[in-house]
């Protein structure tokens, strides 16, 4: 912000001085046109010229020794003056007579007044005090948006609300206090999520645990099944588990811990949860070993594109993962009728897919992929697959040089 700061503080004293300089330089030429060379002559000099005939001298241009340079100029300008030793000498050239023998006057010694000192120290002053004023004008309005902008960053790092950090006649007070109120909103707001999810944890943890009480008073249930259902509950408190730390992630903008992780054991590992929809095959193309991402981040996106598969898939489910030049991609297809052409629009949360009903049903799921791939530095593409005709949606992702935050 400090060189913001001066790169418009001496931007704007450049600006104004240069127009205040030109508008100078206009008015004296508008209003006190010089076309002719004038000189100006101390008045004890000019009744010297009047009383004193040995101040004026008349001669020929052939005994005037004057270089060719100033001999030029004087023939152009009818006058010159000329400095010698201090003292300085007017030169008027006589027009009537002729370019060799023509006459000329030569006035002096005088002193000419050529720059007043006294006006340069006028501009001098007139100029610092210009910058001083820009500088007083400039430094209270910074110095309130270095405020605001530490106030962000305080935000960003922490979200709470933050009070207004100006004076009430500060100009950019309406900003500041704009800011103040959103960040009051958006703490109220992550509030509520946090006590939303709390209660969702408490809400579905307490049928669970009801539901395991049961199962263990119920001796008419084979084993096998027992086990089965048991396997699924713990499959729900882990996913519940999970999508809590989604929601903290998103809420406290966590940074992802991008490890290097083993593909197959991933993917097969998720795969393997839909075994019981036996009328379902699975084709997995596997082509790296490891890759980089979050593991707990990566299973629920995977997970949520085989649910979604596994809704509108005939029979076929194939994946795929492989590394295209610097970036990793995971492909999920299906045989199923297919994304609708607003096939973009699933990605808003809780979108159902409103054209076909065969395309309903997406839900939360596919926002929450979009979301894990933004924070892997990636995208999400939808699509349809032209081999199997079905839906392909595809989490593609860079390999990070440093971690990426949400």
């Amino acid at each position: 912000m400090k060189f913001q700061f001066l790169r418009l503080y001496i931007l704007s004293a450049v600006i104004l001085i240069g127009l205040v300089l030109s508008f100078g330089q206009l008015y004296n030429r508008i209003f006190f046109p010089q076309h002719e060379p004038a000189y100006v002559i101390p008045m004890h000099d000019l009744q010297a010229l009047v009383t004193d005939s040995s101040k004026v001298s008349r001669l020929t241009r052939s005994q005037l020794a004057l270089p060719q340079q100033l001999s030029d100029a004087l023939q152009k300008n009818g006058t010159l003056s000329v400095n010698d030793h201090g003292s300085d000498y007017i030169y008027v050239l006589d027009p009537e007579q002729g370019s060799e023998d023509s006459v000329v006057y030569q006035l002096g010694p005088l002193q000419l007044i050529k720059d007043n000192e006294e006006s340069h120290g006028f501009f001098i002053a007139f100029y610092s005090l210009l910058a001083v004023s820009l500088f007083l004008l400039f430094r209270p309005l910074f110095s309130d948006l270095v405020k605001l902008q530490r106030t962000a960053i305080n935000f960003g790092q922490s979200p709470r609300a933050m009070p207004v950090m100006t004076r009430k006649n500060s100009s950019i007070y309406p900003l500041a206090k704009s800011f103040s109120d959103m960040s009051q909103k958006v703490t109220r707001f992550l509030s509520l999520h946090t006590d939303l999810s709390r209660i969702i944890s408490h809400e579905i943890r307490t049928p669970l645990t009801r539901i395991r009480l049961a199962l263990s008073l119920v001796d008419s249930i084979p084993k096998q099944e027992e086990l089965h259902i048991h396997k699924s509950l713990d499959e729900i408190e882990s996913r519940l588990e999970q999508y809590l730390n989604f929601a903290r992630i998103e809420n406290q903008f966590t940074a992802l811990e991008l490890t290097d992780c083993d593909s197959t054991e991933l993917v097969q590992a998720e795969v393997d949860k839909f075994k019981f929809y036996g009328y379902l095959a699975f084709d997995l193309n596997i082509q790296i070993k490891r890759m980089p991402c979050d593991p707990n981040c990566f299973c629920i996106a995977l997970q949520n594109l085989l649910v979604n598969a596994s809704k509108h898939a005939r029979k076929h489910i194939k994946v795929e993962l492989y590394q295209h030049k610097q970036d990793y991609v995971l492909k999920v297809s299906d045989d199923g009728p297919g994304l609708p052409k607003t096939a973009n629009s699933l990605i808003e949360p809780f979108s159902q897919g409103s054209e076909t009903p065969l395309s309903s049903g997406y839900g939360l799921g596919l926002y929450i992929v979009h979301r894990i791939a933004h924070w892997h530095g990636g995208h999400l593409q939808l699509g349809n697959n032209p081999t199997l005709g079905g839906a392909e949606i595809t989490f593609q992702w860079q390999a990070p040089s440093e971690t990426v935050t949400s």
